[in-house]
């Protein structure tokens, strides 16, 4: 994707401080709008780095000086190629860019009504000549218009101008209909109603939106959801209204078509309804680069507040891996060894836990790889595990009960039984041989350096929830916020997003180019498998072909994170699960949709959306 740069809702200080920060980097305005918010004058702005022929920006330009700049750049052999009337409390003003070279005959006007703007629209196109943008403002009450034509051949396209919300859609909707991509809009507030002017154009099925009315927030919403598809903002017109700032833009997808898209999106939605999901969030990335995320449905449906790829969900037990890398870079940092003892004097958790004096010979015979692999027969994930029982109880009181009442199932290492438990006590191996808290450590030895800043541990009831986190709903009985998520730290305890799950996987998954947190050697040793199961290892779900995964559940959450052998890295949240056997279902259908979605947007695009 070409380096783009957007802003929106600046003041003029503010803009002008960034563009001249943007030219110094090399990046050239290709779209501005001004409009007022309030008493202030605010602007947008689209910049991007590219080469091309010199040019020149202008804003703020009263309308009585207007007339005389543009005879002037013109004279000094430059074209018009944008241009933005907007109303401020001074009076009209606009914006403007120019570029030098040679280019095809071209007219320019503005300060014309409707009548006058349609008589020009009319001769101009007589001539041959296509409008190239178009402008719509509010002058002393009444609507104004300012257009770019140029004398050039090019696809069909269409224009519209004068047009309410109501109008302008049903003109969007015919227009797309027969394959026409909306290329220019523009919205002005006259008499307290928003008026648009657009152009379209004919060309063939790319993948791309236009939005329009978006307040604020909801315009920094889509920006966000389209930019994670791989959408690249081309256009943005800011308007004043009576409800404050409004905005209408074009975006463009520079790799993804619109038939896979749709379809990408149509799998996904399948899934949703098969299911009965509120709220999904995808992201896929490959060999390290982000390369497409997208969410779906509602984040909160009690105050419709839609899913994006910003809100965060529990992992469940996607945080093993977390864990698993932890106690990898603390192995490599010689902190703790793989192969020793847990429990027991001079061991690495000593005599904290329980009644020392009644440790029995399993519980003595305990290593961390044991504990990382499921194989140290500790209390398994069934009706019986302790980390759904004694509510009670913190981690450390949970484990000293654990050890006092209950045995290791075998001898270590002989058999192997998924134990959330067990990652409990890995937590603790790993705050007393830091002296930091489990989630502090983890944040500042991997999170950190792996970029990832959504990451933090859950809370346990609804009103623990934490900013931009999505609520999360029970099937068939379970209730979400019944347990002590909070404990459940080191084993099924973080919240995240799914885009910060694959930057978490690109910094750990041994492919990339860039240095991973751990030796090649370390990341072998966490990815082989033990004697008693092949394909579990070190808090991954192995196939021995370099495929690597694990996944989550918990009532109201459902997750999976991938790491392919062939570079491509998958992660999936869902805010809520089907109990009992379906939940097997769920989590095979989960894994396959990911697949779906991923083939049906075909070959990787060459850009990276981590930024």
């Amino acid at each position: 994707m070409t380096a783009w740069q957007a802003r929106h809702g600046l003041t003029a200080a503010q803009y002008q401080t960034t563009f001249d920060d943007l030219m110094r980097s090399g990046f050239r305005l290709v779209d501005v709008s001004g409009y007022t918010e309030g008493a202030t004058v605010r602007y947008t702005g689209i910049w991007q780095r590219r080469s091309g022929p010199g040019w020149q920006a202008r804003h703020g330009v009263a309308a009585a000086d207007y007339q005389n700049m543009f005879d002037t750049l013109r004279n000094q052999g430059l074209h018009l190629v944008r241009v933005n009337g907007y109303a401020t409390p001074a009076g009209t003003a606009f914006a403007c860019i120019w570029e030098d070279g040679p280019a095809p005959a071209w007219e320019a006007h503005h300060g014309l009504d409707s009548a006058a703007y349609q008589a020009e629209f009319t001769r101009l196109a007589g001539l041959g000549y296509r409008l190239i943008d178009v402008s719509g403002y509010a002058e002393n009450g009444q609507v104004r218009y300012a257009g770019v034509w140029q004398q050039t051949g090019g696809p069909a396209w269409q224009a519209r101008h004068g047009l309410d919300g109501n109008a302008y859609q049903a003109a969007f909707d015919t227009l797309m209909a027969q394959g026409f991509v909306l290329a220019r809009v523009s919205v002005c507030e006259v008499g307290g109603s928003l008026l648009y002017a657009a152009i379209w154009v004919q060309r063939g099925s790319i993948g791309w939106q236009g939005r329009h009315n978006l307040d604020t927030a909801q315009y920094q919403r889509a920006f966000d959801d389209l930019l994670y598809q791989g959408y690249r903002l081309r256009q943005l017109c800011g308007s004043s209204s009576p409800n404050g700032a409004r905005f209408a833009g074009v975006w463009e997808n520079e790799h993804y078509g619109a038939d896979r898209l749709r379809g990408a999106e149509q799998t996904m939605q399948h899934f949703m309804a098969q299911f009965g999901v509120p709220g999904l969030s995808i992201a896929i990335s490959a060999h390290g680069r982000l390369v497409h995320a997208r969410a779906l449905g509602m984040a909160d449906k009690a105050h419709g507040e839609a899913m994006t790829v910003r809100h965060r969900l529990r992992i469940a037990s996607v945080s093993k891996p977390i864990t698993s890398v932890t106690v990898m870079r603390l192995i490599e940092l010689r902190r703790v060894g793989m192969s020793s003892h847990v429990f027991g004097p001079r061991r690495l958790l000593g005599t904290v836990y329980g009644n020392a004096a009644a440790y029995s010979a399993n519980e003595r015979a305990i290593t961390l790889e044991q504990l990382l692999k499921h194989t140290a027969g500790m209390p398994t994930n069934d009706g019986n595990d302790p980390m759904f029982r004694e509510p009670a109880r913190d981690a450390g009181s949970l484990i000293g009960w654990v050890l006092d009442t209950r045995d290791p199932t075998g001898v270590p290492g002989s058999m192997w039984q998924y134990s959330n438990f067990g990652y409990c006590v890995i937590g603790r191996i790993i705050e007393r041989r830091t002296g930091m808290a489990y989630a502090g450590w983890v944040q500042r030895s991997i999170l950190d350096p792996a970029g990832v800043t959504s990451m933090q541990i859950a809370g346990n009831t609804l009103a623990d929830r934490a900013p931009n986190e999505s609520v999360y709903y029970g099937q068939g009985g379970d209730d979400p916020y019944s347990m002590q998520v909070a404990r459940m730290d080191a084993h099924g305890g973080w919240i995240s997003t799914a885009i910060d799950l694959l930057r978490f996987l690109r910094a750990v998954d041994g492919l990339n180019a860039e240095p991973d947190l751990l030796s090649a050697a370390s990341v072998a040793r966490m990815t082989t498998g033990s004697t008693a199961r092949a394909n579990y290892a070190c808090g991954w779900s192995v196939d021995g072909a370099g495929n690597w995964d694990h996944n989550g559940a918990l009532p109201g959450t459902l997750s999976m994170l991938r790491r392919r052998a062939d570079g491509i890295g998958q992660a999936a949240l869902v805010n809520t699960r089907q109990p009992g056997p379906a939940q097997n279902a769920m989590m095979a259908a989960l894994y396959k949709m990911m697949e779906d979605v991923t083939a049906q947007l075909g070959p990787a695009a060459p850009f990276d959306l981590f930024g």
